[in-house]
């Protein structure tokens, strides 16, 4: 299952404005990706050649117009109906350059969308307010710990679109997936084959107005799922039921549980509605010697927080296929991440 079954249009010879180069690698690498594809770019960014030199220098030779300063309408004066606008995540939902250039019928897409559409593999994505990205990073090792070569990227701060080419069906994908960048996958109706939430306290509101809003931006990430997809949820979690994730899209439940929460076990607790045996255990060194012997081992991420974001990438690497063997091994891979 691929994240998107929709036709793709080519992208040769369509003009695409680019808005925002950024110092990471989502602009420079969508910058690559459409040059390579043939379409005529144009990158507009509010900073400076100067403050940007290292993006600049990694885009040279791709045939794109840069271009710095305000960004105003004026800047799709040379698109066409069928032209693209590729938004950073960084862009307001209603900024004036959107808003016009959904007026003037033109397309607008985003870095994700662009490897969404095309991505030939199955496809996990992984979102929440809290840990989604100590959670992404546990889920990638456990799927490597299979065999199973394993590409991680999205929000955790790496592009995946320059990987496109060398994707083969039977890899696996794990995608980070923040509120912005879900909420531009709506359009698409993005469906990953499987679905991991964390949990949902009120953020970014300065952007999304109100929770609602913010809520139903990561709800995304469920509401295209069918029956053949696995959606994985904590045990019990009133604020996610009260925003709609219990109800979203038709995917299987998995559930996982942290230490002292409700259906926990001496670690933790899996458990999948459709019947898989519950796996407990899932602890670090402090919980090392439970009677059923199923811990992580040598764990190096501390604290109960860390217990959860381990316990909620095994439910979706046991989805996914792992043994708990694979699902310790990968564990015990996955060093601290560093601040961003």
């Amino acid at each position: 299952m691929t994240a998107v079954a929709s036709p793709v249009r080519p992208l040769a010879d369509r003009r695409a404005l680019v808005l925002g180069l950024g110092r990471f690698s989502g602009g420079v690498e969508t910058v690559k990706f459409l040059a390579r594809a043939g379409a005529r770019v144009v990158v507009s960014d509010t900073s400076t050649a100067e403050a940007l030199a290292d993006s600049v220098r990694a885009v040279e030779g791709t045939g794109a117009t840069l271009r710095f300063g305000p960004q105003t309408p004026s800047l799709l004066d040379d698109l066409r109906p069928g032209d693209l606008v590729v938004a950073s995540p960084a862009i307001p939902f209603e900024h004036p350059v959107l808003v016009e250039a959904a007026r003037r019928g033109l397309e607008r897409t985003s870095e994700i969308e662009l490897f969404a559409a095309r991505v030939p593999c199955p496809v996990i994505g992984v979102t929440g307010t809290k840990g989604k990205s100590t959670t992404s990073t546990l889920l990638a090792n456990m799927l490597r710990a299979s065999g199973r070569r394993t590409h991680l990227g999205g929000n955790v701060g790496h592009s995946l679109l320059n990987e496109l080419m060398g994707m083969r069906a039977d890899d696996r994908v794990v995608l980070e997936l923040s509120s912005f960048q879900l909420h531009d996958l709506r359009r698409i109706g993005f469906r990953p084959s499987i679905a991991l939430v964390t949990n949902l306290f009120p953020d970014h509101l300065d952007r999304h107005g109100t929770f609602d809003h913010y809520a139903a931006s990561k709800r995304a990430i469920l509401d295209a799922q069918e029956p053949g997809d696995v959606a994985v949820l904590p045990g019990a979690d009133p604020v996610l039921a009260a925003h709609g994730f219990e109800a979203a899209g038709r995917a299987r439940r998995v559930r996982f549980c942290g230490v002292g929460e409700p259906g926990g076990g001496p670690g933790v607790r899996v458990r999948d509605d459709g019947g898989l045996a519950d796996v407990e255990g899932l602890g670090d060194r402090a919980t090392r010697g439970t009677a059923d012997g199923t811990d992580l081992g040598v764990f190096a991420l501390w604290g109960a927080h860390n217990r959860r974001n381990a316990a909620a990438a095994a439910a979706a690497a046991i989805a996914a296929g792992c043994s708990w063997a694979e699902v310790r091994a990968g564990g015990a891979a996955t060093q601290p991440l560093r601040p961003r």
